[in-house]
């Protein structure tokens, strides 16, 4: 029932959380979701208590792989394919990670921003809210909110994905791009072992590149190979820092 016990060891966990999957799964699966405050299989409890035991004991899952999983489980009894429960499910269980962060006292824009963004590990998801809404109040998170919506806003029309060092004109380019390997380099370990306050910390550093290079370099240039080019490179400089979150729905 809400409210009750959360289970306390790894296989209690392990089986509330199979139990409630398998639950959700094969009712989102034969297409018996929750309409206003119609609720009677009790879904959204036992999407909510998968969320609580996933965050309070610190249980890393990938939902994707493991609803997946769950579906192939019914042999092909259920109606609706697994990709379109899973996108069921993934909305589902953002409706209740709102509340959970909301309890945590974690503010209603940085829930978005979080959200907006990659949600499979919901435990990962926790952290990284809690890592931003705590970040919020650093002295660097101006510079960070900064260099991501300079670079977010201009590159959202680009179509590579990264940019290619031998089209490089100016030494602002230069300059943006090795900041941007380096800091890659030094993120990855924080955001592997879910040191997301550090690693906001060091995304902060892109600042004073991204600035230089709007200072010095005409994106929008008329020779498509270098406007490309210059759009993917603010495009890899925006996806780095939106691996924490949407920092575009937050305000400064």
């Amino acid at each position: 029932f809400a409210g009750d016990a959360l289970p306390q060891t790894v296989p209690g966990r392990l089986l509330s959380i199979a139990d409630k999957l398998d639950n959700l799964v094969g009712c989102f699966g034969l297409g018996l979701t929750p309409t206003g405050s119609q609720d009677p299989y009790a879904l959204r409890r036992q999407a909510l208590g998968i969320c609580l035991i996933l965050i309070t004991g610190q249980l890393h899952l990938p939902l994707r792989k493991t609803v997946y999983r769950a579906h192939q489980a019914y042999g092909g009894r259920l109606k609706n394919e697994a990709a379109q429960v899973f996108a069921d499910l993934a909305e589902f269980f953002k409706q209740r990670l709102r509340g959970v962060f909301q309890e945590q006292g974690i503010a209603p824009e940085v829930t978005e921003a979080v959200l907006a963004v990659d949600t499979d590990d919901l435990y990962a998801t926790f952290l990284r809210a809690k890592a931003l809404n705590e970040f919020r109040h650093d002295r660097l998170f101006g510079d960070l909110v900064t260099a991501y919506t300079r670079a977010a806003n201009l590159s959202r029309t680009a179509t590579a994905r990264e940019p290619d060092p031998a089209h490089f004109v100016d030494p602002a380019e230069k300059d943006l791009y090795m900041a941007l390997k380096t800091l890659r380099e030094q993120v990855a370990p924080e955001l592997k072992n879910d040191n997301y306050y550090r690693a906001l910390t060091i995304l902060a550093a892109l600042r004073p590149p991204v600035d230089r290079f709007f200072d010095s370099v005409l994106v929008m240039h008329e020779n498509s190979l270098l406007r490309e080019n210059r759009l993917a490179l603010l495009r890899a400089v925006a996806d780095l820092i939106r691996s924490v979150g949407d920092l575009t729905k937050i305000s400064v």
